[in-house]
Formats: structure tokens, C-alpha cells, sequence
């Protein structure tokens, strides 16, 4: 189906508002008066984002996280039960593969849940009598979180004496690791604590972490950047330098491509852009304002299944909103419900296999029509500009007031 699309233009104009007017004024009237269907602004921007796959990706990733972190939340409560029913063996055995498992789930976790599992896992291994262990879960938990605090209302007293004393002591030391990264902002979670992360010179990060913990020591640390994939480390494994992959849609770009053609070849670029698009005419146009506020403005149509433009219809005045809507008005006029109207084509077909045109065997200086013009620009020097434009064989002159 033939299809007409708006993608770009060319504009020079005093106020870059004025563009969102430009553009907001030639899509309505195109869309009112334009004998083919138009495309809409969303259709076009969404036929030129080209999706980030690293996003898509991370997306999938982030919706097997979740259901993942659901399954272990189940586990955690049937842990928690089977411990409540004194099957302390068991519920050691669950509860370590509920910890485990929490590399994971690292961007969806959170500290509360890391938390419950060490307190259990501290309290389990007191009822069976391994006092060591129960210290080390214990000590881990501080040394997560040095605000953390123990639930009495849930654990027996002789766990939170331990806790207690614990807490009195030394906290086990974090080493600094070092890493480069171009990224301008970094953070960093570790089991779902947030963490602090350090910036230095020379795009070089510090991050403190418990490297060799009897408990912490080989679980993974999460670094974040601004619209990029988080990277996941194991802490003793972080590298020392990071590329962070951006999440963010590309777009083609269509700065530059969108201005009149005239009777110009156009460029590769501006026919593969198009072709992206998947509209049959595309709208070609030229909003200028020169230094008096006066604006100059251009259209054309061009054809990407013959590779032919139309005529170019031009208008001008001091108001945008009415140049715009008047050019529009001139521009659909060369338009009928199958693409450009055939007496609006250009005379020289822009294709594929074009030839090189032959110069005519008269040359232009000899022509009557050149030096009937030549007159006319001498005679005006001073009072106005002349334009000169030759589509047929007639001659056409436009007169236009001098700035």
C-alpha cells in the first residue's frame, strides 16, 4: 500500500521551537489533506529504533530472577517450618541451599531476605551444638550490615547473648579492590546491601570488600552504571577493568538526510534510512530564516519505488505556522491516491542505472533563454534577487524582494 512518511527535514531557523511547530503543523496538514494514508510520528519513530539487545537480554534475565527469588522465598518459609519442627539437620541442609542460591537472584535480592537466612542458619547450627558456625553466621550478619539487629521475639536467649558479644568486637577487614571503568557513575550491592563504592582520577574505582570471609568471602558482589547491564563478580574475582554495556535503544539517524533534492542523486544513506521507514513517498522539505526573521521554506516528494522526486514548490513569509501550513497545502497538490502525480515528476529520472546526462548540443550561453535572464538580473541588480528555475521548456522566473 502506497504510504507517505514524514521522517526529517532540513532547518536553519533563529528558535529550535519552531522546528517542533514545523514539524507539528506539516503532519497535520498532510494528515488532513493528503489524498495517500500518512504514517504517524510513532509509527516512524518506532520503524527507526533499532532494540538494544543487550536489554532484551537483561529483561528475560530479570523475569527468570524474579520467579527464581519466588521459588527461594517458598523454600525459606518450608526451611523455617521444618526448624520450627526441631528437625534441625534438615533444616540446615535447606537453609544452605537457600544461601547458595542467592548469586543467583543478584539484582532482584534484598538484605532482609540475606539476613533471615544467616539468623536461621546461626540459630540451627547452635541447636546443634556447633558454636563455631553459629559465631560465624552471627559475625557475617554484622559484618553485611553493622546496623543489623536480631529478632529476640524469635531466636532463644542464648543466640542473642552470642549476637551480643559478637557485636562488641572488631569487624572482620575489607581489602580495597581497584577497578577502571568509563562509566561516570558506579554503585555497587553486595547480597543486597547497598555498597559503598569509591571514585578516584583517571576513571579508577575503589571498592572495600570482605575478600577471604569464612562466610561472605566467595559470594558475588553487584556494580551498576547509569543505563548500562549491571556486572556480577565474585568479590575476590572483580576485575580490574569494566566495560559496562549500554541498555539503551539506538536510533538511525536522520540529521542531514531529509532536505530537498531537487533533481540530486540521493545518497546511500538517505535510501537505506528511508527504506527502513517502509513508506512508498517520502516528505523532503527546507525551512531557512534569515537574519531579518523571514522564512524560506522548500517541499518535495520523493518516490522510493521509481527513485523519482517531485517538483519542488517553495514558500515564504514571516510566520512559521503559516509558511509551513501554506507550503504544505502547494506540496500535497502534487500528490494523487497512487504516489506523486505524473506531471509533478521531474523530468530526469533518478534510478538505479542512470546515465550520465548529455550536455546540450547548444550551449547555454548561446541560448536565448540565458541571456533573456542575464538581462533581467542586470537590469534588477540592487532592487531584488531573481531566481531563475527551468522545469520545462517555458521559461519561469520568481521575483523576490531583497533582504
Amino acid at each position: 500500500m502506497t504510504r507517505v512518511a514524514i521522517v526529517d527535514f532540513g532547518f536553519d531557523g533563529k528558535d529550535t521551537n519552531d522546528r517542533a511547530v514545523i514539524r507539528s503543523v506539516i503532519e497535520k496538514m498532510a494528515a488532513e489533506r493528503s489524498p495517500i494514508p500518512v504514517m504517524s510520528s510513532e509509527e516512524v519513530a518506532e520503524k527507526l529504533l533499532v532494540k538494544n539487545r543487550v536489554r532484551e537480554k537483561l529483561e528475560i534475565r530479570k523475569t527468570d530472577e524474579t520467579n527464581r527469588y519466588a521459588s527461594l522465598r517458598s523454600q525459606l518459609e518450608e526451611a523455617k517450618r521444618i526448624y520450627l519442627g526441631s528437625r534441625f539437620s534438615e533444616a540446615l541442609s535447606r537453609f544452605n541451599l537457600i544461601f547458595r542460591s542467592l548469586d543467583s537472584i543478584p539484582t532482584s535480592l534484598e538484605l532482609s531476605f540475606t539476613e533471615d537466612v544467616l539468623q536461621y542458619m546461626a540459630s540451627t547450627e547452635w541447636f546443634l551444638k556447633n558454636e563455631r558456625a553459629a559465631r560465624q553466621y552471627l559475625s557475617a550478619l554484622l559484618d553485611l550490615d553493622p546496623l543489623f539487629v536480631i529478632d529476640s521475639q524469635r531466636f532463644p536467649p542464648p543466640i542473642i547473648s552470642l549476637f551480643s558479644e559478637i557485636k562488641s568486637q572488631a569487624r572482620y577487614p575489607k581489602r580495597r579492590l581497584t577497578f577502571r571503568t568509563d562509566a561516570t557513575e558506579v554503585s555497587a550491592k553486595f547480597l543486597g546491601q547497598p555498597w559503598e563504592v569509591e571514585r578516584g582520577p583517571d576513571q579508577l574505582w575503589s571498592i572495600y570488600l570482605p575478600i577471604g570471609h569464612p562466610i561472605l568471602g566467595s559470594k558475588a558482589v553487584l556494580l551498576t552504571a547509569t543505563n548500562a547491564a549491571p556486572v556480577i563478580s565474585e568479590i575476590a574475582r572483580v576485575p580490574s577493568e569494566i566495560k559496562f554495556e549500554s541498555i539503551l535503544d539506538q536510533r538511525y539517524s536522520t540529521q542531514g538526510l531529509y532536505s530537498v533534492l531537487n533533481n540530486s542523486t540521493p545518497s546511500p544513506r538517505f535510501l537505506e534510512v528511508s527504506r527502513v521507514v517502509g513508506s512508498s513517498v517520502i516528505f523532503l522539505g527546507d525551512f531557512i530564516q534569515d537574519l531579518k526573521g523571514q522564512w524560506t521554506a522548500r517541499a518535495q516528494w520523493f518516490d522510493l519505488n521509481s527513485l523519482q522526486g517531485s517538483v519542488v514548490v517553495s514558500q515564504e513569509g514571516s510566520e512559521v505556522q503559516s509558511v509551513s501550513s501554506l507550503l504544505l497545502a502547494r506540496a500535497v497538490e502534487l500528490l494523487n491516491p497512487e504516489g506523486i502525480r505524473p506531471e509533478a515528476l521531474l523530468r530526469n529520472q533518478i534510478s538505479s542505472d542512470a546515465q550520465p546526462r548529455e550536455e546540450p548540443k547548444t550551449p547555454y550561453y548561446k541560448t536565448w533563454w540565458f541571456w533573456t535572464a542575464m538581462g533581467v538580473a542586470t537590469v534588477g541588480a540592487g532592487v531584488g534577487g531573481y531566481y531563475l528555475f527551468k522545469p520545462t521548456e517555458n521559461l519561469r522566473f520568481r521575483v523576490q524582494e531583497a533582504p
